[in-house]
């Protein structure tokens, strides 16, 4: 789990010019640092998704939670976002896609996406959509090894 001493600072500025760019820093040293999540989360809710386990500490998720809600206090909720956005986009073109494919994940659950079974069932059924092209990019390309 992330302690409060992994975290980034995000040290406050006199004024709101310099705001956007300390935001933006922090975002970027929390994506860098394996500590991103969404921003409407409870970050004591967010498990690490290598392990199941809760990514922050208690004393690290009231931290992160307190810098997310000064963050959208100061520059607005819309423009939170939009940093987020620039700062997710100028990773590795897998870690985009990744984000997406969640991001559209987390949409459905937001929605009212299915319930219980029928949400396992949806799961499973990305799953076997993954493992079938998983499995065709493979052979693609040992095809056009071979």
């Amino acid at each position: 789990m992330k302690t409060v001493n992994d975290l980034p600072t995000l040290i406050l500025p006199d004024s709101l010019d310099g705001m956007e760019g300390l935001a933006r820093e922090w975002m970027k040293e929390m994506v860098e640092g394996g500590m991103e999540f969404h921003l409407d989360d409870d970050p004591s809710d967010i498990q690490d998704a290598s392990t199941g386990e809760l990514l922050f500490t208690p004393g690290a998720a009231a931290v992160v939670k307190a810098y997310v809600e000064v963050i959208r206090d100061k520059l607005g909720n819309d423009r939170m976002w939009e940093l987020y956005a620039e700062v997710r986009d100028a990773g590795p073109i897998e870690d985009r896609i990744f984000l997406a494919v969640f991001e559209a994940m987390q949409s459905a659950e937001e929605v009212g996406g299915p319930e219980a079974a029928e949400y396992v069932d949806l799961m499973t059924r990305i799953i076997h959509e993954c493992n079938n092209r998983i499995r065709a990019h493979s052979l693609g390309t040992q095809a056009k090894l071979g």
